[in-house]
């Protein structure tokens, strides 16, 4: 359990809580669990992506869902292109300036 509350601090620090969507993929395994036991922590939302899909689908699902980064607890795949920032795990979120991600729900949300 320590480790998904330690990625729900990062992603709570990055504005993320109820209300907001959390883009994630993984192959199953404990980091895809801890992954979505954080997200749900904080009451937000998980988007599901698979790096397979073609380049202009993820483009218009992370657009549609206004997902501000895009979490791989396990790794970039070498082959992913994705509109917003990669993150890898509690390093990249923790190096992320929170000011540099597009929002576009409202900040009054975030506790």
């Amino acid at each position: 359990m320590r480790p998904a509350l330690i990625l729900a601090a990062a992603l709570r620090r990055l504005g993320e809580g109820p209300e907001t969507i959390v883009a994630v993929s993984a192959k199953c395994c404990a980091d895809l669990v801890a992954s979505l036991l954080a997200i749900n922590a904080l009451g937000a939302a998980y988007l599901a992506l698979e790096p397979g899909y073609p380049a202009q689908r993820l483009a218009f699902m992370l657009e549609n869902s206004g997902a501000p980064f895009w979490l791989f607890p396990g790794g970039v795949p070498a082959d992913c292109v994705a509109p917003v920032p990669c993150l890898v795990g509690r390093s990249d979120l923790a190096a992320l300036d929170p000011a540099s991600l597009p929002r576009e729900h409202d900040q009054a949300l975030v506790h």
